[in-house]
């Protein structure tokens, strides 16, 4: 049996994380969903800062240039980072203060 580590609780044979942590009804998993929140505010600003600094500095690059020169717009980045930022805003709020 392998051990969750989430929890610390019996996970079965060949998981990593129990079923209780996995289905979010393990006592102190509101504490596991407020730091997966904090985890996807940090990638979600990853990835907006990201895409917004490759789009800025392509597009000072063009401009700079005589002529222009290609610009890569990198709006998917941008925008998936937004949608996972507030995603884990929302679940850290929800969970931060809760008691199991």
């Amino acid at each position: 049996m392998a051990i969750c580590s989430i929890c610390g609780r019996n996970a079965g044979l060949m998981e990593e994380v129990c079923e209780g942590c996995k289905n979010g009804t393990t006592p102190g998993s509101s504490q596991v969903r407020a730091s997966r929140g904090t985890r996807n505010m940090i990638f979600g600003l990853l990835w907006f800062f990201g895409g917004a600094t490759v789009t800025a500095l392509t597009l000072a690059s063009s401009s700079s240039r005589e002529g222009g020169g290609p610009v890569i717009y990198a709006v998917g980045a941008i925008v998936i980072g937004f949608i996972q930022f507030l995603i884990g805003l929302f679940s850290w709020l929800m969970n931060r203060n809760r008691e199991d």
